[in-house]
Order: C-alpha cells, then sequence, then structure tokens
C-alpha cells in the first residue's frame, strides 16, 4: 500500500514538473515573439521610435482614409442620386458571384420584369459605385464591375481626371504624370456618378515615359457583397 502511494506521489510530482515546464516554454516563447513584434530587429531596447516622415506619412494615409469615409457618408446626397426622387432605385439581393458567375461580375434576383434596363448603373447602399448591368433576363441580371477586365471608367484621383482599366479580380489600373505625388489611400471618385470607386493601392514607374502607374482596389470586395441598388431608368 505504501509502494503505491509512493508510485502515485512520483507520478503526481513528474506531472507537475511537466505542466510547470510547460507553462515556463509557453511563457518564455510568448514573451520572445512580443518582444520581436515591439522591438526593431537592429535595436537593442524595448523602446519602439518612428521617424518624423514616417508619422507623417501614416498621418496622411489615415487622413485620406477618413476623407473616404466621409465621401461615402455624403455620398446619398449626390447629384446622381437625387436627379430622380420620383423614380426610386431598385432594390436587390445579389444571388451569384464568381465563380458560379464570371470574375467581377453579380447575378442579382431582378430583371425586366421589375424594370432593371441594360446600362443602369449599380451601387452598394453605403453610396459606392459598382458597375453597370451588362445581361438582363426576366428575373434575373448581371452586373459587370467596373473592376472587370478591360472595363473602362472617367474618375478623378485627387481632383485630376483619368480613365482606369479593369484588370479582374477586383483591381483597377491608371496612369497619371509621374511629377504628381499620389498617396497610397488616396480616394477614386467616378466622374460618371460622383460615387467613389475605390482607393489608391500603390503607385510605380514607368521605364521610358513620364508616367506613373497607378494601381487601385475596388472600395468594397464583391465578395462580401450582399444588396445592392439598381438606377431606376
Amino acid at each position: 500500500m505504501n509502494q503505491q502511494t509512493n508510485n502515485l506521489q512520483h507520478i503526481a510530482v513528474v506531472a507537475g514538473l511537466v505542466v510547470v515546464g510547460f507553462f515556463v516554454y509557453w511563457y518564455g516563447s510568448s514573451a520572445y515573439q512580443f518582444a520581436h513584434e515591439i522591438v526593431p530587429s537592429n535595436q537593442a531596447t524595448s523602446t519602439v521610435t518612428i521617424s518624423a516622415a514616417k508619422l507623417a506619412e501614416l498621418e496622411t494615409v489615415a487622413r485620406q482614409y477618413r476623407t473616404i469615409a466621409q465621401m461615402v457618408e455624403r455620398s446619398a446626397t449626390s447629384s446622381f442620386l437625387l436627379q430622380s426622387p420620383e423614380r426610386p432605385a431598385l432594390s436587390a439581393q445579389v444571388i451569384g458571384r464568381p465563380p458560379q458567375s464570371p470574375y467581377d461580375t453579380l447575378i442579382l434576383n431582378i430583371g425586366s420584369r421589375e424594370g432593371v434596363k441594360l446600362g443602369a448603373a449599380v451601387w452598394w447602399p453605403p453610396g459606392v459605385y459598382l458597375g453597370e448591368v451588362a445581361e438582363v433576363d426576366k428575373h434575373t441580371s448581371v452586373v459587370e464591375l467596373v473592376s472587370a477586365p478591360g472595363v473602362q471608367h472617367s474618375v478623378f484621383i485627387a481632383d485630376l481626371p483619368a480613365t482606369t482599366v479593369g484588370q479582374g479580380g477586383d483591381g483597377l489600373y491608371a496612369e497619371l504624370p509621374d511629377n504628381l505625388s499620389i498617396p497610397v489611400g488616396t480616394a477614386v471618385i467616378s466622374d460618371v456618378y460622383e460615387l467613389p470607386i475605390g482607393v489608391v493601392a500603390a503607385t510605380e514607374q514607368l521605364p521610358t515615359t513620364n508616367l506613373s502607374a497607378v494601381h487601385i482596389t475596388r472600395f468594397v470586395s464583391s465578395a462580401v457583397i450582399e444588396h445592392v441598388y439598381v438606377e431606376s431608368q
């Protein structure tokens, strides 16, 4: 009986040591990981510093995104949305998207029976332009997003006129003179509908030209869109 008790005590001690050892290992790993997340690799201290230039850059980006948010809030009062108050927009649900439909398209649950017309503008309820109706059946319709390959659209980027070309995968492309500074996060606004389309994701100098390539991502991913409005013509 005493031997059995001793064995149980030994087992308990070993188990306790294993638990303590695991805790120490986990805590040490977490502390090491946390330290490496906040400490620059070329510094030996635990103080995170940031240059004035980098801080100014981050503040610029944050200001751009705040501006976009304000634009979305104001888009409900755009002249396009108010031009025909007697003909309210048609409300629709998204019932299909890639891979059920071609990339950069959406299938809606309304069609000609509900008054949908080819070329009608489609926008996300907060006031973000998405694209136009490209196909209409009796009960359904297909929206070709402004980011669909080859689709061109007149826009303003930082108050500069430009033309975007759809690249697919929610991406768009434009070109602007390379002497212009276009910060990442700059809003891209539809010239036709006065609604935001997307934001500048990156820029790069085009070799042997005086132009910069402006890469744009749509303001909202087609993967999360469930409800849209369709222009009532």
